[in-house]
């Protein structure tokens, strides 16, 4: 293959990474918005709601940190390099703090996962 069609069916991808993620980020407003309303109408979650909260607001952060930054990465031979293609990349003090925003979140997430697991296994063995 040419050089040049292998540059355009990146672009191409690249364009394609790009409206998923804003697609995802809409879906993430809206749908922890609904779970947002339906966790806070409940009766019966007492203190996993604030679970149920935190979930939602670091899943839209999640989200938002994504659209912003559009990593995109590259897997060489020693290596995983990630680079940012959005259009908001060329700002310089933004893609950076995207990034760790991002992976702050994810960890966040993590402890969120552990956490459901300790409050499930502590109802299971009251």
């Amino acid at each position: 293959q040419s050089v040049s069609a292998i540059m355009i069916a990146t672009v191409d991808l690249l364009r394609i990474h790009a409206s998923l993620s804003y697609l995802y980020l809409g879906l993430a407003v809206i749908l922890n918005t609904i779970v947002f309303v339906l966790v806070r109408k409940a009766d019966k979650l007492d203190s996993f709601r604030y679970v149920f909260f935190a979930y939602c607001v670091t899943d839209v952060f999640f989200a938002l940190a994504h659209a912003i930054s559009l990593m995109y990465w590259a897997h060489l031979s020693r290596a995983i390099v990630f680079f940012p293609t959005g259009p908001l990349a060329q700002v310089p003090i933004l893609t950076p703090l995207a990034f760790q925003m991002q992976s702050t979140s994810y960890v966040f997430v993590m402890c969120l996962v552990c956490s459901t697991f300790l409050h499930r296994l502590r109802l299971v063995n009251r």
